[in-house]
């Protein structure tokens, strides 16, 4: 039987690049948060969303906990902290709010790999993908330590942890064209990412029972 795993959306930074709210992005006439949160709760027995004091009052009407970043400013390594300290579970799935092709295979395989390990992450053409991946919350204190002095660097967080790099061979098997970890910084993004939706038969898959 898997390990309890809980589910981390982060979801608090202020998409200056893109101009609008990355997680109110429809997909498929789907919020593109609820598409990430489904494909999250099949793997996960509870989902946490963190965000900023700027999403407080337009939080949708989902199965998830909101957390708030308590540190304004501070950047994805902010919503790990909140979402590590709210978590239940040893072991968290973190994933950005911005990622219309969570691959549901990849993620239940990233889920039953033995958690020998502070953190789980792609690598992929020679790239870490941090905000893809597992966190063990034994972490916290070294992500406290970071943002204590002022950093805010997920690839710096990586240099202090016990980390199980998570192959581009095993990525790919599961996920040929690694769309799992596109993630939209600009308008050219989100064209393209609509384009590759249209393409595709992407569709929400039935969240877990409770």
């Amino acid at each position: 039987m898997a390990k309890p795993l809980s589910g981390i959306v982060l979801a608090g930074g202020a998409s200056r690049r893109l101009g609008v709210d990355k997680a109110g992005l429809t997909f498929g006439g789907h919020p593109l948060v609820e598409i990430i949160v489904q494909r999250l709760s099949a793997v996960c027995s509870e989902v946490i969303v963190a965000c900023g004091s700027q999403t407080a009052g337009k939080r949708p009407a989902l199965p998830v906990r909101f957390v708030q970043d308590p540190i304004a400013g501070q950047g994805p390594l902010a919503g790990v902290q909140a979402g590590l300290t709210a978590a239940a579970a040893d072991f968290c799935l973190v994933v950005a709010c911005d990622m219309p092709f969570l691959n549901p295979a990849l993620l239940a395989y990233m889920a039953s790999l033995p958690r020998r390990y502070q953190a789980l992450v792609p690598r992929v053409d020679g790239r870490w993908h941090p905000l893809h991946a597992l966190y063990g919350r034994s972490c916290l204190p070294t992500v406290e330590s970071l943002l204590a002095q002022g950093g805010n660097s997920m690839e710096e967080l990586l240099c202090h942890l016990d980390v199980r790099e998570l192959s581009e061979e095993e990525l790919r098997r599961h996920d040929p064209q690694a769309l799992s970890l596109f993630n939209l910084n600009d308008a050219k993004d989100l064209q393209r990412a609509e384009a590759i939706w249209k393409g595709t038969t992407a569709t929400l898959p039935q969240a877990r029972p409770a």
